[in-house]
């Protein structure tokens, strides 16, 4: 918490860049850039330091297979899906007690072929649907989804990719690309 005119503000760790022990200060640097430091002891600092960081640690690791599940379909409906994964990377989708959907971990997962066809779907639609157009993180998100789509083995992973990652959910090529898993 930060103590500001009286008054207590949360800092979430998805808001949180770097946390580090500086001198006689706990030195908490948000991720748009303002730093605030506390008052503490060396030691003190360190170990509050230390704490933040192995929570974080925690947190991401809890977050990614939180994102994981939230791609996959399971038995929801193609309707519900669809709406599950606009709002999981809708600009409101971020709470204090759960992370925004960080981009590259929904990239990774649409480029692993190691993951279930269906939560790669689910990604690249995820990513086609937060993209704000003609900007340089889309040309970038939108190359790394063309070479998933290009490295696909599987030619009905790869058009149910595609069909994803232009922003459709095609349940026939859904379907096809998941029967044999």
């Amino acid at each position: 918490m930060r103590h500001s005119l009286g008054r207590r503000e949360p800092i979430a760790f998805d808001d949180l860049r770097e946390v580090r022990a500086g001198g006689a200060h706990l030195v908490l640097v948000r991720k748009d850039g303002r730093t605030l430091e506390l008052r503490a002891s060396d030691e003190a600092a360190h170990v509050a330091a230390t704490a933040i960081d192995r929570a974080r640690r925690a947190y991401a690791r809890h977050d990614k297979e939180h994102v994981l599940a939230a791609v996959t379909r399971g038995e929801q409906s193609l309707a519900d899906w669809r709406e599950a994964l606009v709002r999981l990377t809708s600009p409101g989708g971020a709470t204090f007690r759960r992370a925004a959907v960080d981009r590259e971990h929904l990239l990774r997962i649409a480029e692993d072929p190691s993951q279930a066809p269906e939560a790669r779907v689910g990604s690249a639609f995820a990513l086609a649907q937060s993209l704000e157009a003609e900007s340089p993180a889309a040309d970038a998100t939108h190359r790394r989804l063309r070479i998933a789509v290009e490295g696909c083995a599987d030619d009905d992973l790869s058009a149910a990719l595609e069909a994803a990652a232009d922003g459709e959910l095609d349940e026939k090529l859904i379907r096809r690309a998941s029967r044999d898993r």
